[in-house]
């Protein structure tokens, strides 16, 4: 990967500050002022129901 295009995905990602609430099956939503955001299971890292969490957007 090109520094330039480093720079450009970095610029890309938005952080965002929302509540998670998780299902039963482990992945949950953030819902945050700019909308809600899916997480997969993998990706919940040990978060619970309720919990403040940052979110990075990727795309």
């Amino acid at each position: 990967m090109s520094r330039r295009h480093a720079k450009a995905r970095r610029k890309s990602r938005q952080l965002s500050v929302g509540i998670i609430h998780i299902a039963r099956r482990g992945y949950g939503f953030v819902d945050t002022t700019e909308g809600e955001y899916f997480v997969t299971r993998g990706q919940v890292h040990g978060a619970m129901d309720g919990d403040l969490v940052e979110v990075v957007r990727l795309r």
